[in-house]
């Protein structure tokens, strides 16, 4: 039973532990903390408290996410947002999933697996540019680098804006696509960059906010990476899981949520900005059967 549950929850090949070398080192230590997570989360389904599943990038805000709900127990299991998704779908016991992918969200809620209502945006994620060797400060150094780590782009969304910021660069055939090393989530892109397994890492800014070496892209070199959260309908039967689940992301979209947010390197979840694209042109109204084609006058 336990290691069906592990199943569930690890990512896929992380019972089957790697040979060790550089860039496994890294993974080891990704799969021992996943494992650890997982323990925890077998060990809290049955208990009081509420399990979150949480994209990667509110790593650094654990302890402030716990802080929104003082009176209720609450557990984190991180990992990307589309292999969480996947436990979800799987049956692991989470009573609220934090994305990093608004539509990750979006496509649970259309399969049935969220209580109605819940899925909503809840902040805007940012993208940054990381290296260890504070020199390495632009994108148009990439190219002198011997390796460029990112979240893996099949099912992190930190990895989609990242290959959308490098496959523009008029480099990326020449110097950069055959550099890539592609981590599990965006936290392991990061633990590349500081073991030197990568040189730099494109990773969220929440993350490395504030230290040497960390750079803050803007945001128009990608598509946004809006994060949206929802309170799993698995979970909900128990109406006092399912009230505190509630309770939770309201805290999170309240004004002190979204306060705890913006300080840890996030945006608003609104848009980037107004759209200032013309309105399309309206389709010809098509015309009646044995309507009479008006003529042309002639010059």
């Amino acid at each position: 039973m336990l290691f069906k549950s592990l199943q569930i929850l690890l990512p896929r090949g992380a019972l089957r532990l790697p040979l060790l070398s550089s860039i496994s080192v890294s993974m080891l230590s990704v799969f021992l903390s996943s494992l650890f997570a997982c323990v925890a989360v077998l060990t809290a389904a049955d208990s009081a408290g509420i399990i979150v599943a949480a994209a990667s990038d509110l790593t650094p805000i654990e302890k402030q996410m716990k802080d929104l709900l003082p009176a209720v127990p609450v557990r984190f299991v991180f990992g990307s947002s589309g292999q969480l998704a996947n436990q979800i779908r799987a049956g692991a016991p989470y009573d609220v999933y934090l994305s990093a992918s608004l539509e990750f969200v979006r496509a649970l809620d259309k399969e049935g697996l969220l209580v109605v209502g819940t899925a909503r945006a809840f902040a805007r994620g940012r993208l940054a540019l990381y290296a260890k060797d504070a020199g390495l400060k632009s994108l148009d150094q990439l190219a002198s680098s011997r390796a460029i780590a990112i979240a893996n782009p099949a099912h992190a969304p930190y990895g989609i804006a990242a290959r959308q910021v490098l496959r523009a660069r008029p480099d990326w055939e020449q110097a950069l696509s055959a550099k890539i090393v592609y981590a599990e989530n965006v936290r392991q892109a990061l633990q590349f960059a500081e073991s030197g397994n990568a040189d730099v890492a494109l990773v969220a800014w929440s993350l490395v906010k504030g230290r040497p070496g960390a750079v803050l892209l803007p945001e128009s070199l990608h598509s946004p990476i809006v994060q949206g959260v929802g309170v799993i309908r698995a979970q909900a039967a128990e109406a006092e899981r399912s009230a505190h689940a509630i309770a939770f992301v309201e805290a999170l979209v309240s004004q002190a949520g979204q306060a705890m947010l913006a300080e840890a390197g996030f945006d608003p979840a609104s848009p980037i900005r107004p759209s200032t694209a013309a309105a399309p042109p309206k389709p010809p109204t098509p015309s009646k059967p044995g309507a009479k084609k008006p003529r042309r006058r002639r010059r």
